[in-house]
């Protein structure tokens, strides 16, 4: 039996619209990693994959010091905490299509995408030497200064009476006396069940400690939610006018309830 003309003609076509997408979806794929991965403008003349990246990073670092507002809003409440946005950079190295990931509120995702668009074009990212579209995600964080904390963020010592209170306490700065601390730090850590708070039972993972000292940053981490002998040895060594910066993830469960959420918390001790 012979295939009729017209269907022989229709499945021609059909294959070649077929193929034709397939190249047109291959053009238009979004890569995460590429060979020459997308960059800020500027760095473009460094051969080198790792300092190439180093100079492109400052760079995005010292457009967002120079054109990032603090939120009102936030800073009336003392929000901080990290943005977290994914966009694409373009083969002509425009960017597009923002997409906001991780946002502590009050106004700090808008300014995010508000400066975002400001940027100018980026080069572009490359695969076997051909531009291409590359997904690229920028974390900005909003952190303010002691001077700029609301007061009521400022807690009395005398709530502090062992370690966890650090953690558990719900503020955001404290001036605390270098004996104080190493008072504190004489007391015995609690891992089990680290605070027990208006119905809620709290763990600690993930500690960051960054130690600032005359204008310098060193950071410290621990994954199991213990202060380590690194970090001990730093708070013990802590002198007037050090500010150390905590950031952990509170594990927080509701009793009598099998609910269970994470929360980013920061806190700051400045040594007085």
């Amino acid at each position: 039996m012979k295939t009729p003309l017209i269907l022989k003609t229709l499945v021609f076509f059909l294959i070649i619209s077929v193929q034709l997408n397939g190249q047109k979806n291959k053009k238009d794929h979004i890569y995460s990693v590429v060979e020459y991965m997308p960059h800020f403008e500027g760095c473009e003349d460094i051969e080198d994959k790792t300092e190439r990246k180093k100079c492109s990073d400052e760079a995005i670092i010292t457009f967002l010091q120079e054109n990032v507002v603090y939120p009102v809003e936030a800073r009336e409440q003392g929000i901080e905490g990290r943005v977290v946005v994914r966009f694409i950079v373009e083969k002509d190295g425009t960017i597009n299509g923002l997409e906001i990931l991780k946002d502590p509120g009050a106004g700090c995702g808008e300014e995010s995408l508000r400066v975002i668009n400001l940027m100018p074009n980026w080069i572009p990212g490359k695969q076997k030497g051909k531009k291409v579209r590359v997904y690229f995600t920028l974390p900005i964080m909003f952190k303010l200064s002691v001077e700029e904390l609301p007061q009521e963020y400022f807690e009395p010592q005398e709530k502090f009476s062992n370690i966890n209170d650090i953690f558990c306490e719900r503020y955001l700065a404290e001036f605390m006396s270098k004996e104080k601390l190493n008072n504190l730090l004489e007391t015995e850590m609690d891992t089990s069940n680290v605070c027990s708070v208006q119905g809620t039972i709290s763990k600690i993972s993930n500690i960051k400690l960054t130690y600032t000292k005359s204008g310098e940053d060193k950071e410290y981490y621990s994954n199991n939610g213990v202060l380590n002998e690194e970090m001990l040895k730093v708070l013990k060594n802590v002198e007037i006018g050090d500010v150390i910066a905590f950031e952990f993830i509170m594990i927080v469960s509701l009793e009598g309830s099998d609910q269970v959420f994470e929360q980013e918390v920061y806190r700051s001790l400045i040594i007085e």
